[in-house]
């Protein structure tokens, strides 16, 4: 057992070890007024002179405060920190219960809403990725291709969650890739809420292809939804005959 884990035990301060610290504290007030005097002197010193921020011995990187050593422990230690509170769905920045399966509380959910604001209207006016801010050059859009491809992969993921409960994919495989209507599987196919007031269940979610969906939404304002779609479900074979004809 290491002298900290010996200190916490005995609910002494781990830095002098003589002291107590305050409830839900690991340090004295003494050992922390100390430490953060020690840390402001390290910082104006790095601003002044353009030295790491952080140890103050080391010049920083270009675009950062710190220094290349400083700045690999930090983000090893960030994110280590970040991956154990999603876990635990705790606010990655102050540790407190996350809002629903976001990563943050809803006070600095909209913190980091607004800074994001602000980071992407400047990324923007640089055309550079919103993201990982590679020069996009001749490339229209805000995204570069790499994180263009993850973004649709993140949108379509949180669209899936939201609408479909995680069963976008179930249905579609269930119904063998096939509109249940008029059996095309040609066309883009759609998941459609058979009763829109039911929760997003398998049972309650078919594949129509994107011709479908559209006759479907247009007779939601005069028909009730969910007649229409069994009458049209149990029609299908016929329907299908009949379109298969037409296309002749």
């Amino acid at each position: 057992m290491t002298t900290t884990e010996e200190r916490k035990q005995k609910n002494l301060c781990t830095i002098c070890g003589t002291n107590h610290p305050p409830a839900g504290l690991l340090t004295c007030d003494a050992c922390r007024k100390r430490v953060s005097a020690y840390y402001k002197k390290v910082r104006e010193r790095g601003l002044s002179g353009n030295f790491c921020t952080k140890c103050g011995k080391s010049k920083q990187i270009d675009g950062k405060r710190l220094c290349l050593a400083c700045l690999a422990y930090h983000s090893l230690r960030n994110n280590k920190r970040y991956k154990d509170r999603r876990k635990t769905h705790l606010c990655v920045k102050c540790g407190e219960t996350a809002s629903d399966s976001s990563a943050f509380c809803d006070k600095h959910r909209r913190v980091e809403t607004v800074r994001m604001s602000v980071v992407r209207k400047e990324r923007i006016s640089r055309h550079v990725c919103i993201r990982c801010e590679v020069p996009l050059k001749d490339i229209k859009g805000n995204y570069c291709p790499t994180c263009a491809i993850d973004a649709a992969e993140r949108a379509a993921k949180k669209k899936n969650n939201d609408y479909f409960g995680g069963f976008r994919d179930f249905v579609i495989d269930r119904d063998n890739h096939r509109c249940v209507i008029c059996g095309n599987d040609k066309k883009r196919l759609h998941v459609h809420h058979i009763d829109k007031a039911k929760d997003s269940v398998p049972e309650n979610l078919v594949t129509v292809c994107i011709h479908c969906h559209t006759v479907l939404t247009s007779f939601e304002h005069c028909l009730d939804k969910s007649s229409l779609v069994k009458v049209l479900i149990n029609l299908s074979s016929g329907l299908g005959s009949i379109l298969a004809f037409s296309q002749r």
